[in-house]
């Protein structure tokens, strides 16, 4: 069986979540997902891809809005985009009555190795309410809670609270969770899943002992949140979860000759 097959016999329905603005990074995801399996002629129930248009001008107004009256926390406009987006997705699995889904934000790159990926995907706990393919932190503690139990395949990280929103994976109880927690308080998309081990001890939070997914460099494919101005962090050296990401290839385009 495919990758592309396992993961859509894991999980109902997948999302990827996609600018309309960002056609190359749309083309890129579909790529990556066709070296997995995808189907060439791939219906909306195979993948699908929600495209959005960015309104610049109008989160800008939501982000204060929600700051001044104590109704959320955000940074940087365009968050505002993100999480609403990332609601949408959830909330519409939830809605559709689908036990499990599973998101993909339109920058990440896929670990090459097939075979690898089947053995992560077969030892998914069954028990999961949020699986996490990826992920940020500068906590150390990582290096002992999870790369040091690859055996392991997905581990909890209770003590090791990890940004990401980048491939995600919910249970109905993990979408309700999500959906509670935006309701009550607008954060940033990950912003959630960073605080299930946290606020929710009681839900199994799983994140895989290697990065399955990173985000690509974003001086290759620029962020439309992110840029020089509004953050400083270095991801490619300050993310102690990819510590040891130079072990694994992970897919790059391939330029015809």
């Amino acid at each position: 069986m495919k990758v592309f097959e396992k993961l859509q016999k894991k999980f109902q329905h997948i999302f990827i979540l996609n600018l309309s603005t960002r056609g190359d990074r749309r083309q890129k995801m579909i790529q990556q997902l066709f070296n997995f399996g995808l189907p060439n002629n791939f219906r909306q129930s195979d993948l699908d891809i929600r495209t959005t248009v960015p309104f610049k001008k109008y989160n800008a107004i939501m982000m204060q809005v929600l700051n001044q009256n104590k109704l959320g926390r955000l940074t940087k406009p365009n968050e505002y985009d993100c999480t609403h987006n990332h609601y949408s997705m959830v909330k519409q699995a939830y809605d559709q009555g689908y036990q499990y889904c599973l998101v993909l934000e339109d920058d990440i790159l896929f670990i090459e190795d097939k075979k690898l990926w089947e053995k992560y995907i077969d030892n998914i706990p069954g028990d999961f309410d949020i699986l996490q393919f990826g992920g940020f932190t500068t906590d150390k503690r990582i290096v002992e809670e999870v790369l040091n139990h690859k055996d392991e395949y997905w581990v909890k990280h209770p003590n090791v609270p990890i940004w990401n929103a980048s491939m995600y994976a919910l249970s109905r109880k993990g979408m309700e969770y999500y959906l509670d927690f935006i309701d009550k308080f607008f954060w940033v998309a990950d912003g959630p899943l960073y605080r299930a081990p946290i606020d929710k001890p009681e839900l199994n939070t799983y994140i895989c002992t290697i990065p399955l997914v990173i985000q690509e460099d974003k001086d290759i494919n620029p962020s439309d949140i992110r840029d020089k101005q509004n953050d400083n962090i270095d991801y490619n050296t300050q993310n102690i979860y990819e510590l040891y990401k130079e072990n694994y290839a992970y897919w790059h385009e391939k330029i015809s000759e």
